[in-house]
């Protein structure tokens, strides 16, 4: 028989143990409560829990982090536009000179006319240099009894608000080699940033085509237009006295492998308007190295156009900025307008990244383009010919009659038309 004390302890015990884990459950149900987790919503297929997007994203590697920042930093590249015009003949010497002495405007005047071709629409404009820039001074009758040029290095700081490029693959620029000639031309351009190529002597293979970086547009993040540097390969053959050899013409597939690739070369016979069968040879073997478009000029008069392998080719733009006035032939010129237009792909922002790169001459952006492989971009050239007039002494844009009959003359819309098939 148990005792009323014996039994009083038991029952406090027992009470003792219930209260206990009551206890242990109220605090439990608390905790549990205030550190629960919260209620989750699920969305789409990827059932991410809504509030948990955005931690999502923070908790991806540091390398994709780094990558999203680049990305933001760095434009749209949705496409590249570059919109250029290349131009025959330009000079400053002998009697531009001369003309230039008379009027008000002095270095600033062969390039007054020029207003008319509304320099704004076109991101980069590229002519044949044909004449040595030096500081030697020679009298116009002088050079036009030798036809040894020399054009005064003061009107280059004019001409650079008009010209991002020069060819100087031609029969002139040898002219004041005594002094130094091609190597005077060259120093005249880099000071005032104007980029060139080419070479009076195709033996200097290393000289004939050169990566040229040129104004274009891209889109940045906030859709807004924005300014960039793209970079093709352009091409100057000297083909007057001594036509090009087979290695010497290869050298355009060197380049056209990775770049859009446009030639110029200065051949033909002057004051015609019809290209011989060396000139149409020679430009079809351009074509076949791999060059986008032939630009030709030399022979003072503009020449039929004409679409080989669905590339166009023009034989000759005419004169520029030049001082012959003596009829209509030489008085009249045209531009051509090739809009290229750059599709998106993942090798684009790389051209854009090289083009900061390729504003050098002999610089190797060639050796660059092969080291990492790149191809060449997809793109589309949107053609136009502007008629020119430099009648009165000054180059600027023709009225509608003249610019007829230029049109006309090239057989503009035929070719215009093959281009679209």
């Amino acid at each position: 028989m148990f005792s009323n004390k014996k039994y009083t302890t038991t029952l406090t015990i027992i009470l003792t143990i219930i209260l206990t884990l009551i206890l242990v459950s109220i605090l439990g149900f608390s905790v549990w409560d205030t550190f629960k987790p919260p209620v989750i919503d699920y969305i789409n297929d990827d059932q991410v829990p809504l509030h948990m997007q955005k931690n999502k994203t923070s908790e991806n590697s540091n390398a994709e982090i780094s990558t999203s920042s680049q990305a933001s930093q760095i434009p749209k590249i949705t496409n590249v536009k570059m919109n250029t015009l290349f131009l025959g003949e330009v000079f400053w010497g002998r009697y531009i000179d001369d003309w230039s002495k008379l009027s008000p405007l002095k270095y600033d005047y062969p390039f007054s006319g020029l207003n008319t071709l509304e320099r704004e629409k076109y991101d980069a404009w590229i002519a044949d240099m044909e004449c040595p820039i030096t500081s030697t001074y020679i009298d116009s009758a002088t050079q036009d009894d030798t036809l040894a040029f020399s054009c005064p290095s003061e009107y280059t700081a004019g001409a650079s608000k008009w010209f991002n490029a020069f060819t100087l693959a031609n029969n002139h620029t040898d002219n004041m080699e005594q002094v130094g000639g091609l190597g005077q031309t060259r120093d005249n351009l880099e000071k005032n940033k104007i980029q060139y190529f080419g070479h009076f002597d195709n033996a200097v293979e290393k000289d004939i085509c050169e990566i040229i970086s040129l104004p274009a547009r891209t889109l940045d993040e906030n859709n807004k237009e924005v300014e960039i540097q793209f970079p093709i390969a352009l091409c100057g053959y000297h083909n007057v006295f001594k036509l090009p050899t087979e290695s010497q013409v290869a050298i355009i597939s060197q380049y056209a492998k990775y770049f859009p690739t446009i030639v110029m070369p200065h051949q033909g016979k002057e004051y015609t308007y019809q290209a011989d069968g060396l000139q149409e040879d020679f430009a079809h073997q351009y074509i076949d190295q791999g060059a986008d478009a032939v630009v030709g000029t030399h022979v003072h008069s503009i020449q039929n156009t004409e679409v080989y392998k669905d590339k166009l080719i023009v034989y000759s733009l005419g004169n520029f900025i030049f001082d012959q006035q003596a009829s209509s032939q030489v008085r009249r010129g045209f531009a051509l307008n090739l809009d290229f237009n750059y599709k998106f792909d993942a090798n684009l922002q790389k051209f854009i990244d090289l083009g900061s790169e390729c504003q050098k001459f002999q610089d190797n952006c060639l050796q660059k383009a092969i080291t990492n492989n790149l191809k060449k971009p997809t793109f589309t050239i949107n053609y136009d010919a502007i008629p020119l007039d430099n009648s009165n002494k000054l180059a600027k844009k023709a009225s509608p009659d003249v610019a007829s009959e230029i049109l006309t003359k090239i057989n503009w819309q035929q070719t215009v038309e093959k281009l679209k098939k």
